[in-house]
């Protein structure tokens, strides 16, 4: 039977682990990942729906807002990322004209490359 000394158990995301005491600090920092804590109060429509989309998807409820959050932050990012193409066409447009699009012919070249 092993022996159990020098160990130190931790919780993490309500789970609790035994790692050797010579590398606690170490596991315990790469753990943490800058994760921050909040409170969130959802209405219960909202709640029921988090708890129902975890539960369906085997996950926690943190998984979920996480995925959510992480999801709304990326789709904001291209938002950010659209307007600048729209910009830099604009100011293209002003410096050098309009130039043709070139949809059609993209769509030629790709359907030649298929046959």
């Amino acid at each position: 039977m092993p022996v159990l000394e020098n160990l130190i158990l931790i919780p993490l995301e309500i789970r609790f682990t035994i790692i050797p005491e010579s590398s606690f600090f170490e596991r315990t920092v790469n753990a943490v990942e800058e994760k921050k804590q909040l409170t969130v109060r959802f209405p219960q429509p909202v709640f029921r729906y988090l708890a129902e989309r975890a539960q369906a998807e085997n996950k926690t409820l943190n998984d979920i807002v996480v995925e959510i959050a992480n999801e709304d932050r990326l789709y904001r990012q291209a938002g950010r990322v659209l307007d600048e193409i729209g910009l830099i066409r604009e100011k293209s447009a002003q410096a050098y004209g309009i130039h043709p699009d070139s949809t059609d012919d993209l769509r030629k070249l790709r359907e030649a490359e298929d046959e």
